[in-house]
């Protein structure tokens, strides 16, 4: 007996000692902390300059609500320990994310203004004249479409007419480049077109030429791919080509007649044995569509015999509940008159005993 008392003693005060932890003592305090728990996370998260006040209060709500655990179920339901641990989440969820946005801000470094450097016009640096050549001979002539444009390597005339000038009538601030050697894929140049060098020979003439030539604007000429790879690139492939374009055009016609036969008996065989496949194939379906029709007939002919087979034995099974209906009638019947005659006989035998 003591034991007991000592045991439920002992229970309602580790009860007690347990919700005297609890920050609430009624159910609508647990919904007003929750409430305002709420609209300071609403108002944190839609905060975008100074939030350290709604953060310190959010904490501060958070750390109370987390309290909830010391309380028992009489006063905070599984609603609003759900509710709690939403909240509790989602304030951590926020807090990380503008943490990244600050630190991301902190982070990035603003770029610097540079000042815009204009380039001067040196004619000295600027790009040199290019020549325009006569293609070569197995150059096809295209549309310009690239503006490719390399140096020129100059023929025995010209450095004979460049080595035989003195100092003062060779400019030296024109070009100070070495010269370009000559490449072993280049094309040979067409001497016999005068009309189409005049400004190598203005540049290079032994006549000083005043300043206004040498900062004059320079020209760019625009060439095409091919012409480009038949002047400095690998040799041209287009007789190659060619050859194999008529060495392909020579096996076509090549065909003999019998070959043009065969194909054709070929041909003619695959299309009989198509045509007879579509046959067998149209005949496969009619007989299936004539067995589905015939066995559509013989299932509505059963279920026809069904029904009449149904209403013979239902007519038979009436006629038989009628027989033994009358037989029942004529048995009661049958009873009924011998009780008379028992009745009206006992009368008899009753009156005769009287007299």
């Amino acid at each position: 007996m003591k034991r007991a008392i000592f045991s439920i003693l002992f229970t309602f005060s580790v009860t007690t000692g347990a919700y005297a932890a609890c920050p609430w003592q009624h159910v609508g305090a647990v919904g007003m902390d929750i409430e305002q728990g709420r609209d300071l996370l609403k108002n944190y998260g839609a905060c975008r300059t100074n939030c350290k006040t709604l953060q310190a209060k959010l904490d501060n709500s958070v750390r109370k609500l987390r309290q909830a655990s010391a309380c028992g179920r009489h006063i905070v339901s599984a609603q609003d320990k759900e509710m709690i641990d939403f909240i509790s989440s989602r304030s951590r969820l926020i807090k990380k994310q503008k943490q990244g946005q600050v630190w991301a801000l902190k982070s990035t470094p603003t770029p610097a203004a540079k000042p815009i450097a204009i380039p001067k016009d040196d004619p000295v640096t600027t790009e040199a004249a290019f020549v325009p050549v006569a293609p070569a001979a197995n150059a096809k002539p295209t549309p310009a479409t690239t503006s490719a444009m390399k140096p020129q390597a100059m023929h025995a005339p010209q450095m004979a007419a460049v080595a035989s000038a003195t100092p003062q009538q060779v400019r030296p601030a024109v070009n100070t480049a070495p010269a370009v050697q000559p490449q072993a894929q280049t094309a040979p140049v067409a001497t016999t077109a005068p009309s189409r060098q005049p400004q190598v020979a203005q540049a290079r003439s032994t006549t000083p030429a005043p300043q206004q030539a040498v900062a004059a604007k320079q020209t760019k000429m625009a060439i095409s791919k091919e012409a480009y790879s038949a002047l400095f690139l690998e040799e041209d492939k287009t007789p190659q080509k060619a050859q194999q374009a008529q060495r392909n055009a020579a096996a076509q016609q090549g065909l003999t007649a019998q070959q043009k036969a065969q194909r054709q008996a070929k041909r003619d065989a695959q299309i009989r044995a198509k045509q007879q496949a579509n046959r067998e194939a149209k005949l496969r379906q009619v007989a299936k569509q004539r067995a589905d029709q015939q066995r559509k007939q013989a299932l509505i002919k059963r279920q026809q015999l069904n029904v009449i087979k149904a209403k013979k034995l239902a007519m038979q099974k009436h006629l038989m509940q009628q027989r033994l209906a009358r037989l029942r009638l004529q048995k009661q019947r049958a009873l009924l008159a011998h009780q008379n005659r028992l009745r009206v006989k006992q009368q008899r035998l009753a009156r005769a005993r009287r007299q």
